[in-house]
């Protein structure tokens, strides 16, 4: 094989992993917005760290640090979905850590992206719970953290 049939196949080996790992990343994408009930003509997926992704988004806001198990971007509108994945079934409530959670995550998410921002919790029966922003709570989750971390280390679980 000579030089020039060298670079060549090289440049259409490099130019088709590209176009395989497109259409599989939006394969990924778009079985992300199943997950969790978006239109996957609508929403992009800005960062996952769910089955393995290496695209998690940390979002590191007010003192907290979270990597949601997706975000999600509105093509048509300026406003972002936070996805929470949780493995138990849905028993007809929404647990309080659960609910604190996703609040922190939207609450940092709301600061970082400066847009409005929704929640939602998919559970492993497949039921998706949706959840607003709530930025009351939010400030009452941080007013908390001073005594909370003081507890820590009072117990020494810091």
């Amino acid at each position: 094989m000579t030089t020039s049939s060298t670079i060549i196949a090289t440049i259409v080996l490099v130019f088709i992993s590209l176009v395989v790992g497109r259409f599989l990343s939006a394969k990924r994408a778009d079985r992300m917005c199943k997950l969790f009930e978006l239109d996957a003509d609508c929403f992009k997926l800005v960062g996952s760290d769910l089955g393995g992704s290496k695209n998690p988004l940390k979002l590191i806001e007010d003192g907290l640090i979270g990597v949601p198990d997706a975000v999600f971007r509105c093509i048509r509108e300026e406003r972002f979905v936070v996805g929470e994945a949780k493995s138990r079934r849905y028993r007809g409530y929404i647990t309080p850590y659960e609910r604190f959670q996703l609040t922190l995550y939207l609450g940092m998410a709301a600061k970082r992206f400066n847009m409005p921002v929704a929640g939602r919790l998919r559970y492993g029966c497949g039921t998706v719970v949706q959840i607003n922003s709530d930025s009351a709570t939010y400030q009452t989750l941080l007013d908390l953290l001073p005594r909370y971390r003081s507890l820590v280390r009072e117990i020494g679980l810091a």
